[in-house]
């Protein structure tokens, strides 16, 4: 028991120097260096994510049908003699 007393004594004080180095105070640059490091990688992840999102919702999307129906207008005249020329419009639909 003896001979192992020394290495469990270092290697208690190793440990307990080890976690002082975690508790020392920082300074408030510091803090702030690490928060804005911090945030700006959420943000980039939270970026990442929305744009994985909407590519997702594009292609889970079935696509909408889309027809065109001619409407002809005919030519007209109206009572102050003003004259129109026949038109064709075309309105478009989504199914």
């Amino acid at each position: 028991m003896t001979r192992f007393l020394p290495s469990i004594a270092v290697s208690l004080i190793l440990l307990l120097l080890t976690g002082c180095g975690s508790l020392l105070p920082r300074t408030p640059s510091q803090a702030w260096k690490e928060g804005y490091n911090l945030g700006r990688s959420d943000t980039a992840k939270q970026q990442y994510w929305i744009a994985q999102n909407l590519q997702r919702d594009s292609r889970s999307e079935p696509r909408a049908k889309v027809s065109y129906v001619p409407i002809a207008v005919p030519a007209t005249t109206n009572s102050a003699g003003v004259s129109t020329v026949p038109t064709t419009y075309k309105l478009r639909f989504e199914n």
